[in-house]
């Protein structure tokens, strides 16, 4: 807590980390417990998912969460109008948290295909 108190005194260092939802997996228990240990590093903790699942594991306290799925009525279009959508979201979420270091995690999904696992 001391740290967390002497940074926010100082320029807070924020930093952003996304993931597509927090549905209880491996993964995602691995993104909350980096966000609970940089929160109490005394980083401002942006996390980001795509969109919220039923079960999920609980966002540590002090910890901002973002949904960077855009509405349902933003999704009208075909598959090139919809990638803008989530571009544009993602975009001004940016231009509002300037400054940000980043650490992404990309995960492959199963796709139920016989070819295996999509990126």
């Amino acid at each position: 807590m001391a740290k967390q108190e002497a940074k926010q005194g100082a320029e807070q260092k924020i930093i952003a980390l996304y993931i597509g939802s927090l549905s209880k997996g491996g993964a995602e228990r691995v993104i909350i417990n980096l966000a609970d240990y940089f929160q109490h590093e005394g980083y401002r903790v942006l996390l980001l998912t795509a969109r919220v699942d039923k079960e999920e594991y609980r966002v540590p306290e002090g910890v901002i969460r973002l949904i960077t799925e855009p509405k349902e009525k933003e999704l009208a279009g075909g598959r090139v109008s919809n990638f803008a959508a989530r571009f544009r979201k993602l975009r001004n979420i940016w231009k509002g948290t300037a400054g940000y270091c980043s650490f992404f995690y990309r995960q492959k999904q199963y796709d139920g295909n016989t070819d295996g696992f999509r990126a």
